[in-house]
């Protein structure tokens, strides 16, 4: 038990190590005044039930708090617009996709989608 114990806390501190993490969070260049300081940032959210929050408000969503951050940092977000609905697998999303036939270009995408292809 005791080394399951090291071992996890190993990993932890490899994790949460910034050192060739590989990701990289940039503050985006300001616009061009051609492009609009102002033009809302477009945002495509996509998945199952933890995409569109199942049993809780939907301001509580993760993609409307991620609106709510991107605001905070200065960015003009509109809201997000969901593909997504409870139990959806991803070749239910990847029908609704093809369905819908949403914009080919937006600012911010998400996915959120997995959890019903492991238990269905």
């Amino acid at each position: 038990m005791r080394s399951i114990f090291c071992f996890l806390v190993v990993c932890f501190c490899f994790a949460c190590s910034k050192k060739g993490t590989g990701i990289s969070i940039n503050t985006p260049p300001a616009p061009s005044p051609a492009q609009g300081a102002n033009t809302p940032k477009t945002y495509l959210a996509l998945g199952d039930s933890y995409t569109i929050g199942q049993g809780v408000q939907a301001s509580q969503r993760f993609p409307a708090q991620t609106v709510v951050l991107l605001k905070q940092a200065g960015l003009t977000v509109a809201e997000p617009l969901y593909i997504a609905q409870t139990g959806w697998t991803t070749s239910n999303l990847q029908a609704a996709i093809t369905s819908e036939n949403p914009s080919s270009s937006f600012d911010v995408v998400t996915l959120l989608i997995g959890v019903n292809d492991q238990y269905q």
